[in-house]
């Protein structure tokens, strides 16, 4: 009863839904790095190792897919790193780690604060009295 079967002829001419088209498989070994830098950073963040489900793996391997095996392994650094309420409540799971991706990607465009040493900032404030009196 699931479907008409392949000697039947179409009738209507209705064609049949394409499968989908699997993708590429990973280089050799990448998932395996990426998870063992997840775990390592938790581990050092957390003192423990952390569960591994399988929707975990699927979202690493679509951001892979997505942005390449450097930048997901620089972005999951800010990603456990990260001060969400909502991520830290949930343990940091790879599978919120997409959902966060352009939160990360931002957050990494953002220009650092430089701070500057006593002597430049005494430098800078007097090259400022300077001008006002001038």
């Amino acid at each position: 009863m699931g479907g008409p079967l392949r000697d039947e002829p179409n009738l209507f001419g209705i064609k049949p839904k394409p499968k989908p088209r699997k993708a590429e498989p990973l280089p050799s070994g990448t998932m395996t790095r990426l998870i063992g830098i997840w775990v390592g950073l938790f581990e050092a963040r957390f003192r423990e190792k952390p569960v591994i489900r399988p929707r975990d793996a699927a979202a690493l391997k679509r951001m892979v897919r997505h942005a390449g095996e450097a930048s997901v392994s620089a972005r999951l650094r800010l990603y456990i790193a990260l001060d969400d309420e909502y991520v830290a409540a949930e343990g940091y799971p790879l599978a919120l780690f997409e959902d966060r991706w352009n939160k990360l990607v931002a957050a990494a465009a953002r220009p650092q604060a430089r701070v500057q040493d006593a002597e430049s900032t005494d430098a800078y404030l007097r090259s400022l009295r300077g001008r006002s009196h001038g």
